[in-house]
């Protein structure tokens, strides 16, 4: 095997089971492309990426890969931003974007997780069955 990502075990052990399987593709496609590259001066912050890129390293559509983006967003897992680094938190705000948006793993509350809808209650989602 040639190189590895560092994946921190919160994400794998809180953030992964509660995450739709394309939220978890886009996820670390971000991770791989940031923390997973290793640059002279370090691990890359954040990174530029397409949603064409991310539609082909997902194999996920375009709506999936976006409504995977904003899921991400809202649970606070990751960051979207600008060229200057403003931060693009909203989908209406990345469509409008005109210039690169840069992807960062911002995971640093999984202690709010799962994601909150936009009136503050729980995300409509159907706990996942779990085989134990």
């Amino acid at each position: 095997m040639s190189g590895s990502t560092p994946v921190p075990n919160d994400l794998i052990d809180r953030a992964m089971p509660r995450l739709t399987d394309t939220a978890w593709r886009v996820l670390t496609v971000i991770l791989r492309t940031t923390v997973g590259w290793n640059e002279t001066g370090g691990r890359k912050r954040r990174d530029w990426l397409t949603n064409a890129q991310l539609r082909r390293r997902t194999g996920r559509s375009s709506e999936a890969v976006s409504n995977a983006i904003d899921a991400l967003v809202r649970a606070g897992l990751i960051s979207v931003t600008g060229s200057a680094g403003e931060l693009l938190a909203t989908p209406a705000a990345r469509r409008r974007y005109r210039g690169c948006l840069f992807y960062e793993v911002t995971a640093t509350e999984l202690s709010t997780y799962p994601p909150r809808g936009r009136d503050g209650s729980a995300a409509n989602r159907k706990p996942e069955r779990r085989n134990n």
